[in-house]
């Protein structure tokens, strides 16, 4: 009975075991065998370096070699670069406002260490030898000294054996592999002037060679095919600079694996420029499509916090939303002044997942515009759905909903904004009273002002009540209580807020409930008549939700086809 007394009463809190203590902080920095990769990487890139050679064994998980070309390490770094919170990259609190570095956290090796058997091999151009040291359990057993050339090779073994608990959870070796060569792929395409090569249980998987332009660079590691349908980015401000590429509409994909972010060189994910960029795409996508972009932004580091993830993964800006707003702009200009005309392929011709598989883009210009004498061509209705219009290279394919769809929608989005123009509001009878939970209400009292520039007129009317006495006439109709938790919900995600962006999902239902419908006859004349309208469209490539409202055939597809070829 006395023993279950001192039990109850021994201490609860307990100073952990400093083995123990390295081993959890080395799970918030390296997840799996990838994340091992991306900190020696980034090491290695930072040392200057110009090739970079990798060898990977069962996925990571029994070895991993990594040999560089960089500046290399003397014997007295050799001793110290293992062990927590040592860098050379940062030594007072004003550089960590500016950094630069891809590593800097000095947790990187201490953290490889507490999980693996380690040896590091480093040689400085001036130093006539290298030196080598051993570290098991994050002791160094063995030192000596070795023959190499300039730079550093750390090799990495039986990664997780002394935490078994985590290694279970790993997947196939595959995978693992998989996973390190998406890095190695993400990395190679900010870094196009350093050579990478990638190897995998002694057979070569990747072979970059150095000094590639970015186009190169792209080419070589997903295709002549997948560059074709890319659009140049070329933008730059007094705040920032963003160089890249954008994907035509056509190869949007339904994962966001084909958006490559990179920001001062560092590969990040940044969920407010991620969703600029899907709204500066507007109704050229549909909202389940994601856009494929490869873009580089550059932007002084003091406007960056770099230091918002264990892996370095997530970055904040200073003005999220100024950032957002010209990369925005950016996007939209690029778009604007590039043809988006779908178009058929052969079935051999591309291997994309895509939600478009079927709809790629000609380089050429359009096979057709509203110059041509569409009087003396005859326009066929397939299906009471499609027209089918011959041109001078080819045959367009015309879905008359969505082409209708698109029409209405720009004559309905510009009555809107000459009513916007002239403030025109809809002022409720009798004010629309609603609750919110309370983390909301906190947030809806913070952006009074921003709903009221919107053209609401809200107020608090007490505890967590508030009372709409107008709204944009536009939005009479609509479910104003939902209407308002959606702005809300972009105003506490940080997206660029216009009411036209709420306005143009408005405009695009009542077109669609207003378009012809498929199934529906049109007379010759008809048929003309929407054809010629939909070529003095702004953004006649798509409907409004983003499908496709004209597809061409060239005549080189047909004799393809038909193996005229």
């Amino acid at each position: 009975m006395l023993f279950y007394f001192y039990l109850f009463i021994m201490p609860k809190i307990r100073l952990l075991s400093p083995d123990l203590i390295a081993k959890i902080a080395a799970g918030e920095v390296i997840e799996r065998p990838a994340s091992v990769v991306k900190e020696l990487l980034e090491n290695s890139l930072d040392a200057g370096a110009k090739s970079i050679k990798i060898d990977i064994e069962k996925g990571g998980l029994q070895k991993i070699s990594l040999f560089d070309d960089g500046a290399g390490m003397e014997k007295e770094d050799l001793e110290v670069c293992h062990k927590p919170h040592t860098t050379s990259k940062l030594e007072t609190d004003e550089e960590l406002s500016r950094i630069m570095s891809l590593g800097f956290r000095g947790e990187a090796l201490s953290s490889i260490a507490a999980v693996s058997e380690m040896i590091i091999r480093s040689k400085t151009a001036l130093s006539p030898i290298g030196h080598q040291t051993k570290i098991l359990n994050r002791k160094i057993v063995e030192k000596n000294p070795v023959g190499m050339p300039s730079g550093t090779q750390i090799i990495i073994e039986n990664l997780f054996e002394n935490t078994p608990a985590r290694k279970k959870f790993f997947s196939s070796e595959t995978l693992e592999f998989q996973h390190i060569l998406n890095l190695v792929t993400k990395i190679a395409l900010s870094f196009p002037k350093v050579g990478f090569d990638l190897s995998h249980n002694k057979k070569s998987v990747l072979s970059l060679p150095k000094n590639q332009t970015p186009d190169e660079r792209i080419r070589r590691l997903l295709g002549d095919k997948i560059f074709s349908f890319l659009l140049p980015l070329s933008f730059e401000s007094p705040h920032l600079k963003l160089h890249g590429f954008l994907g035509k509409p056509q190869i949007a994909a339904r994962s966001k694996n084909k958006q490559y972010l990179f920001i001062n060189q560092r590969l990040v994910r940044n969920l407010p420029v991620s969703l600029a960029i899907k709204e500066a795409f507007g109704s050229l996508l549909d909202p389940k499509s994601h856009p494929v972009f490869f873009l580089d932004l550059r932007i002084a580091p003091e406007n960056l916090d770099v230091n918002v993830h264990p892996r370095k993964e997530e970055i904040k800006f200073l003005s999220s939303k100024a950032v957002t707003k010209e990369i925005c702009a950016a996007v939209r200009e690029t778009l604007e002044k590039n043809n988006l005309l779908f178009s058929h392929y052969s079935p051999d011709s591309f291997e994309e997942n895509s939600p478009h598989t079927a709809m790629l883009l000609r380089e050429q210009t359009p096979i057709w515009n509203v110059r041509e004498n569409l009087e003396e061509k005859e326009i066929l209705q397939l299906h009471n759905t499609y027209l089918i219009i011959e041109t001078k290279t080819g045959a367009l394919l015309v879905d008359q909903h969505a082409a209708h769809e698109r029409i209405l929608y720009e004559q309905f989005l510009k009555t809107f904004q000459e009513m916007n123009a002239k403030k025109h509001r809809y002022e409720f009878p009798e004010a629309i009273v609603f609750s919110l939970p309370l983390s909301e209400t906190k947030h809806l009292e913070n952006h009074l002002e921003t709903f009221s520039e919107l053209g609401f007129d809200i107020e608090p009317f007490g505890h967590d009540t508030f009372k709409v006495s107008a709204v944009p006439e536009i939005f009479k109709e609509r479910n104003i209580f939902s209407l308002i938790r959606e702005v809300l919900g972009d105003l506490m995600e940080e997206k660029n807020i216009s009411i036209d962006r709420y306005s143009e999902k408005t405009i695009s239902y009542l077109a669609c409930r207003s378009a012809i419908k498929a199934g529906d006859y049109l007379t010759p004349e008809e048929r003309k008549r929407l054809v010629e309208k939909l070529g003095q469209t702004q953004s006649g490539y798509t409907c409004p939700h983003g499908r496709p409202a004209q597809i061409e055939i060239s005549k080189t597809e047909l004799e393809k086809m038909f193996r005229r070829r």
